[in-house]
Order: C-alpha cells, then structure tokens, then sequence
C-alpha cells in the first residue's frame, strides 16, 4: 500500500494535466475548423459573385457580418459605366424597396405595442384622404392589396422598364419626397380596384404605411427606425 501512496497521489495532477491537453486539443480543432470554415465560405462567395468581376461591368459590394465580425467584404465593377466610376466601400446605393421589409417590421412593432391595429382603417391616420379611405385598412397596405395607384406614375407619367435604372431617368432630375406622394395620393378620387379584391404590387401602401409611422410616433421614419 506504501507503494501505491505516490501513484494515488499523483493522479488527479495526472488527470488535471489530461483534462487540459483534451481541452487545449478541442480548442485548436475548433479554432482550424472555423479558420477551414471561413476560407472554404470566401472561396464560395468568391465563386458566387465571380460574374460581376468582369471588366467594364456594372458592379456591387458584398459584405458578410456574423456575430458582430466582419468575414467578407469585397467591392466589385464600376458604379457607373458612362464615366467608369468604380464602386468603393463608401458607394451609396439606391436602396428602393429593399425598404419595405422594414416598414412592414415597424408597423409590426407599433401593433405590438398597441399605437395602432392591422384593421385600423387608412382615414383614421390620413383624414386628407377621400371616403374611400375609410375602406382601406392596415392590413391591406401591408399586403399590396389597398389599389392605390402608383404614385410614380402620378408624378411623372407612365413608368417603364428603364424608369430606375437610368442615370437620365426622372428621378435623377428629382427625388420625390414621401410627403410630395402622399400629397398626390391624396387628390386621387378613386381607386385601381377595391381592397382586397385582388394583389397588385404597390410602392404607394409602403409609403403610406412610413406616412402612418411618422404620425403615429410623433419621429421621422428612419429616427423611428
């Protein structure tokens, strides 16, 4: 039994040092498996986005965040082709309806705090509005289903193709405010079709929906946001 005293003693300081190096060892495949993960998904985004690396191309910015870190961030192309402007990671893009999402999330979080309701009608926030208004609801901006018409269209006449993606387009002489939409909304004396008849895809819901934001929080859209 004497003999086995220094051995007894000795192994938990063994066992320690075993727990350790196991750790150490989990830790260094862990760190090569993420630094594996992150070269393997640039290699993958490289391959993804290797169309828009061509020469004299319109061009775009990727950027890729996760938890907070920046993994991939590359510029691509030129912003515009006529003066062979490249894209930097300070070009502004035209966010257009991207932007709607996030109104929808807004109108989300003030039905969830209670300021307002998806069957709130459209006249109880916009009172400048027709009759017709008060047949209109929440519900049916958000779902593209209101049969406002395009206030685009209002403003500058039929809207074809080309109507964004030219730098000699209408909204390069002049960006239209929301309030300015609204405004023009507001004169029409009736609709495309009656709420809920049917789904027509609607930028004027979603610029009456970030109307309905600002006055209901009493903040700009994006101070709201």
């Amino acid at each position: 039994m004497k003999r086995l005293a220094p051995i007894a003693r000795r192994a938990p300081v063994m066992a320690r040092r075993i727990r350790r190096m196991t750790a150490a060892c989990v830790a260094l495949a862990a760190f090569m498996c993420v630094s594996v993960h992150a070269q393997t998904l640039t290699a993958r985004l490289d391959a993804l986005l290797d169309d828009w690396k061509q020469k004299d191309a319109p061009g775009m910015a990727a950027l890729l965040i996760r938890d907070g870190r920046i993994e991939y961030r590359k510029v691509f192309g030129f912003a515009d082709l006529d003066v062979r402007t490249p894209i930097t990671p300070n070009t502004q893009f035209l966010l257009a309806s991207v932007t709607k999402q996030f109104t929808a999330m807004a109108i989300m979080i003030l039905v969830e705090r209670h300021k307002l309701q998806f069957d709130d009608t459209l006249a109880k926030f916009c009172p400048e509005f027709p009759e017709y208004a008060r047949t209109i609801t929440v519900r049916h901006l958000l779902h593209h289903t209101a049969g406002l018409t395009q206030y685009q269209e209002l403003l500058v006449g039929k809207v074809d193709e080309n109507y964004f993606r030219s730098s000699k387009s209408p909204p390069a002489a002049h960006e239209f405010t929301a309030a300015e939409a609204l405004q023009v909304l507001s004169r029409q004396q009736k609709l495309r079709f009656p709420p809920g008849e049917k789904f027509e895809y609607s930028d004027s819901a979603y610029v009456v929906l970030g109307q309905i934001i600002e006055r209901v929080t009493g903040k700009r859209y994006a101070e709201f946001l």
